[in-house]
């Protein structure tokens, strides 16, 4: 049986929900009911692959009801006001229509055997067949002959309903354009005709349909594209189907890229001419990865008509904050970052390194007095516990990594046996010593460095770095990079894509770096500009590599080098602090800034912790207030997602401390005004006060 099609609407006009629906909405309301046909039919919300296809029963006015939502597959799901709604074409259509005709297909006819009715001559079957039948008024029955159904054939199908009348249906053949016409008549079982045959559709009707479907098909001026692009980020790609054999004015598109654009970014759709893609001022388009954007052509350009939830904004970034107030979306909002103290269980005394665990619970600490090595947990937001675990290493703690998938912990220490190797338990907090791989250093081991699939141990004699790859519950040692530091290492970083290994050394030269390729260290030429004094380093987010003067050599500035593939660039932007860096930390901080943190101290002086932000090559100070106590600071890390920051003194007590950094977001217009803030954009959500929700922000 044919199943039902509803009819189209001419060019497709659109118009939009008048309020918010929810997933189990039946009655939708739109802004001009006249856009869309008589019901019963169907519409779509929505204009990507996440649009929504509706049926709906009645229709009165503006109000659409009966409605059967995600129909044919598709997604219900709430949308909100002004979302758009047309009769567009949708997959039911052209499935329907194409079932619709292949119904009558000899292929699917063949395979139906026939038949015979008791009551009529044996000789002509209730069924579907394929006879040698004249369309004659006064012919006779013919007997069936098992014709294959091409050439000179006649499909027929009679369908009794009396004893005396049966009802004929007729589809004729020929070689050359296949089926030619349907017609219909009606028989008595004495084999006369009722009437004459009565055509119902000819081939030309059929063809007129097909060629009509193709044409709107290929009629991408009414009915716009939609595709993912491929290519380069100025240079798109997109293949339709069916492909377009010109660009006409009206040309319309809608593309998703698939990275963000470039400078003057064109597209070029399958073998036509590549055109560029333009703002409504004429200017270069500009889009992020992922974002639907709709253009149109116009003269020589195809100009951006809607898309991507606004023009981009370089440095926009989607990112959730809590709300301090009442805002509306769209509102202008400023967000400042705050520090405020967390409770942690103290350790002995005299911290000597902090290394956080990558699942963001966990927290090793080292220290000098007693036990040496104690495993923390977070309780709550507000407080670190120390668990169960306090091993006495039997040495002085020098530095603490964990392996890059967070299963051990690599302890390095000033007396033999001079590393440790610990397998953690993060379910139970248990820490399990392993056996002492072969080959190790033997003195001590200052520092270790984890990344690009390689463990470096860093040691206080010559060669000062020991190259190892990680396996199962051991380290194994691999040769030597050919050129090695020449003193000993200050500070070290692996960048985030584990391609280079930065070293920053004792005496000149001060840095040092190595390409990692294949778990092997090869040394990279030094920058055009090196620094002139000892300094502490670490990668960023973005590969860029942050310094800071380590040594009494002032001025104590804060830098960074630009990398690009295998060499290193100093950035002249720099920032100037009262103090020399003893150690710098970064992490990814709500994504758009990554924070550096850096800690200042000497023996006559309380330590200092000041927070930057980093915006592509920008430094900027964060108005969060320096954490600023007694004793000399000896080890500083932050968590990995940038939410804790945790600061190690030696010498006093309390010598573990943990700060908690949060953000809340508020209007510019509000009597608060953008004062401290950490960054501006504008809401993307309505929301209240202590409420989360999204804003776009834009980095100070």
């Amino acid at each position: 049986m044919a199943k039902t099609m509803y009819p189209a609407m001419t060019n497709s006009p659109g118009t939009e929900l008048s309020a918010d629906i929810t997933v189990a909405a039946t009655t939708i309301t739109v802004i001009n009911g006249n856009a869309l046909p008589a019901a019963p039919n169907l519409f779509t919300i929505g204009s990507d692959e996440t649009a929504e296809t509706v049926m709906y029963a009645g229709k009165s006015g503006d109000n659409l009801t009966g409605c059967t939502r995600g129909f044919d597959g598709t997604t219900a799901k709430g949308w909100a006001t002004g979302a758009k709604v047309a009769r567009y074409l949708t997959a039911y259509d052209i499935n329907t229509l194409k079932e619709n005709v292949e119904g009558i297909s000899t292929e699917t006819i063949n395979k139906i055997s026939a038949k015979l009715v008791g009551d009529l001559p044996g000789i002509y079957p209730v069924g579907i067949s394929v006879f040698s039948l004249s369309a004659a008024d006064s012919e006779a029955w013919k007997s069936a002959v098992g014709h294959s159904g091409t050439g000179d054939a006649t499909l027929v199908e009679t369908s009794k309903i009396t004893g005396d009348y049966v009802i004929v249906q007729r589809v004729t053949f020929s070689n050359t354009p296949g089926v030619t016409a349907v017609y219909e008549r009606t028989s008595l079982a004495n084999n006369s005709w009722t009437g004459a045959w009565v055509k119902l559709v000819a081939r030309s009707e059929f063809d007129k349909l097909g060629s009509d479907v193709a044409a709107h098909l290929a009629d991408y001026v009414r009915q716009p594209a939609y595709a993912q692009t491929a290519g380069t980020a100025t240079a798109y790609t997109v293949s339709l189907d069916p492909a377009p054999a010109m660009l006409p004015d009206g040309f319309g598109i809608t593309i998703v890229p698939h990275v963000d654009s470039g400078a003057s970014p064109t597209l070029k759709i399958n073998s036509n001419a590549t055109i560029g893609l333009k703002k409504q001022d004429g200017t270069a388009a500009e889009m992020k990865a992922g974002k639907p954007y709709t253009f149109r052509k116009v003269g020589s350009d195809f100009l951006a008509s809607s898309g991507g939830e606004g023009v981009k904004i370089n440095g926009q970034t989607e990112v959730t904050v809590k709300y301090g107030e009442p805002i509306s979306a769209g509102d202008p909002v400023f967000v400042p970052f705050v520090r405020t103290p967390v409770a942690i269980d103290q350790p002995s005394q005299n911290v000597r390194d902090i290394a956080p665990h990558p699942n963001g619970q966990h927290l090793a600490v080292g220290n000098q007095v007693s036990k040496y090595l104690s495993i923390y947990y977070k309780n709550n937001d507000y407080a670190y516990v120390r668990g169960t675990v306090n091993v006495d290493v039997a040495s002085m703690i020098n530095s603490l990594s964990w392996s890059e998938d967070g299963n051990y912990l690599y302890v390095g220490v000033t007396d033999a046996p001079y590393f440790l190797i610990y397998k953690f338990d993060a379910a139970n907090n248990t820490l399990t010593k392993l056996a002492q791989p072969s080959n190790l250093p033997g003195y001590t081991v200052n520092s270790v460095f984890v990344g690009g699939g390689i463990v470096v141990l860093c040691t206080s004699q010559s060669p000062y770095i020991h190259v190892y790859t990680p396996g199962a519950d051991t380290i194994t040692k691999v040769a030597q990079p050919a050129e090695l530091p020449s003193s000993w290492v200050v500070s070290g970083a692996f960048s985030v894509d584990g391609s280079m290994l930065a070293l920053s050394l004792a005496s000149s030269p001060y840095l040092m770096i190595y390409k990692v390729s294949n778990k092997t260290l090869t040394k990279l030429a030094n920058p055009a500009t090196m620094p002139t004094a000892r300094i502490a380093i670490a990668f960023s987010d973005n590969n860029h590599l942050y310094y800071g003067i380590a040594m009494n050599a002032p001025p104590f500035n804060l830098g960074s080098y630009l990398k690009s593939g295998d060499t290193l660039t100093m950035n002249g932007e720099t920032r100037t602090e009262g103090n020399y860096f003893t150690k710098l930390t970064i992490c990814d901080i709500k994504k758009i800034l990554a924070g550096i943190v850096y800690g200042s101290s000497s023996s006559a002086a309380p330590f200092n912790a000041s927070t930057y932000g980093i915006s592509k090559s920008r430094i900027e100070k964060l108005p969060m207030g320096d954490t600023t106590d007694t004793g000399s600071l000896s080890a500083l890390a932050l968590s990995p997602d940038g939410r804790y920051l945790f600061v190690g003194a030696s010498t006093v007590t309390p010598s573990l401390r943990a700060y908690m950094n949060y953000e809340l977001a508020y209007k510019i217009t509000s009597a608060a005004g953008a004062t401290g803030a950490a960054f501006i954009g504008y809401a993307a959500e309505n929301g209240s006060a202590n409420e989360t929700k999204k804003i776009m922000a834009i980095a100070k």
